[in-house]
């Protein structure tokens, strides 16, 4: 682990930034997270790139398939201390930028590593 220097602060000789100290305290204590995030296309929204794939399936010799639909699929590693902090961060961040609401939807899962 890499030792923490603490600086000085304010210009007063002498001052210690603490704010480090707590921070590296708190931080000792964080675990890692990860969030596994599956983003498809509603089901109502046609998926050209599907089609193609399943075309293509098919021109191959895979008789048994019968639908495609192509999606994005999203890894995350988050420090925190609280799992349940992670997950609602992890639906904000799906809600605010990684998904767009009006054609696509989303699951993910959190798991603790």
């Amino acid at each position: 682990m890499k030792k923490h220097t603490p600086k000085s602060g304010g210009g007063f000789k002498g001052s210690v930034d603490l704010i480090g100290y707590q921070a590296m305290e708190v931080r000792d204590r964080w675990f890692m997270f990860k969030a596994k995030i599956h983003v498809t296309l509603k089901k109502v929204i046609l998926d050209p790139q599907g089609t193609a794939v399943q075309k293509a399936l098919l021109s191959m010799g895979y008789a048994g398939v019968e639908d495609v639909r192509l999606g994005k699929y999203m890894e995350l590693r988050i420090n925190s201390d609280d799992q349940a902090l992670v997950e609602k961060q992890v639906q904000e961040m799906c809600q605010r930028l990684l998904v767009n609401p009006v054609i696509e939807e989303f699951t993910f899962e959190v798991e603790k590593l």
